[in-house]
């Protein structure tokens, strides 16, 4: 049970203060250098306070040169951050329009 706050303490408090720093830096980082680094310390806080090990296989057959489509099934809660985390890539998400409706 503490272990659960603490984990949801830290995601949220992370979240906002990466959040914030990201919103503004990023209008000024043309090469996304500065927002890939908040972008993967964000996932690696979240992957290392909850106890989440991830390994991945075949990454170097990955040509950073390359655009690639990564699907994800949202099977967990931990999807978007090991993508960012594994991924040797400048990883950007789509939405559904539909998505944009709610108001938070």
């Amino acid at each position: 049970m503490i272990r659960q706050i603490l984990i949801r303490t830290v995601i949220v408090i992370s979240t906002v203060i990466l959040g914030s720093i990201y919103i503004v830096i990023s209008p000024f980082d043309f090469k996304k250098i500065i927002s890939n680094f908040l972008t993967r310390l964000w996932a690696n806080t979240i992957l290392f306070i909850s106890g989440v090990k991830t390994e991945a296989v075949g990454l170097e057959n990955i040509d950073k040169n390359q655009a690639y489509i990564i699907v994800s099934n949202h099977q967990s809660q931990f999807d978007i951050p090991v993508l960012f985390k594994l991924f040797p890539l400048t990883v950007r998400m789509l939405a559904k329009k539909e998505l944009f409706r709610i108001p938070i």
